[in-house]
């Protein structure tokens, strides 16, 4: 049965908060006023008992689900042959060091681990290539999927050190030979070769 028009103010049972659910007394659905006598008089200032205590199962169970732990996103899959670089919690290595999945085992005790190839270069620049291993929950801890830079942030990092070595390059800014022009030319240098090995073909 549809409500009437009818004044909250005059029909406080407008104001239930029952009415969010069906009555299985007088079968009112929901939004609806309850009803007495077969369906031929409104219940202006209350609901049936039962909608009071429906609503009240509904809010336990919502809050119940609420209160579940939410299951956590599924990690992405570690594959073979797949590269990685090291997070910034990593301090064992270079941020530019690459990794590169090679082999993927349980091991006897039932745990999963991974080993890996670690691309890097040492001290004096020189590469090296060494060969690790570990639980694969600790590789997911230290390592992260080497995802390519974003075109528009690669473009605006590109513009950014153009800038600087256009004012490093215009000795009216910097006069050559000074200890400031000498620090920029070191770190636009050291910049520049980061950047060659980070984007060096995969091998």
């Amino acid at each position: 049965m549809s409500n009437p028009d009818l004044n909250p103010a005059i029909t406080p049972a407008l104001n239930s908060p029952a009415l969010a659910v069906a009555c299985d007394s007088c079968g009112a659905q929901p939004g609806d006023l309850c009803t007495s006598h077969s369906g031929t008089r409104v219940r202006r200032n209350d609901v049936h008992r039962v909608r009071s205590l429906a609503l009240k199962h509904a809010e336990a169970q919502a809050a119940a689900v609420r209160a579940e732990p939410q299951p956590a996103d599924e990690p992405p899959a570690i594959e073979v042959g797949q590269n990685y670089r090291p997070t910034t919690e990593n301090l064992h290595h270079k941020a530019t060091d690459r990794i590169v999945v090679r082999r993927l085992w349980t091991a006897d005790d039932g745990h999963d681990a991974v080993a890996y190839d670690i691309h890097g270069t040492d001290y004096a620049g020189r590469d090296f290539l060494a060969h690790s291993a570990c639980p694969i929950d600790v590789f997911r801890r230290s390592y992260r999927p080497d995802e390519p830079e974003r075109r528009a942030d690669a473009i605006e990092r590109a513009e950014h050190l153009a800038n600087i070595r256009d004012m490093v390059n215009d000795p009216t800014i910097i006069p050559p030979g000074s200890l400031i022009h000498g620090s920029y030319v070191f770190l636009l240098d050291e910049i520049a070769r980061l950047q060659a090995v980070a984007e060096e073909p995969q091998r």
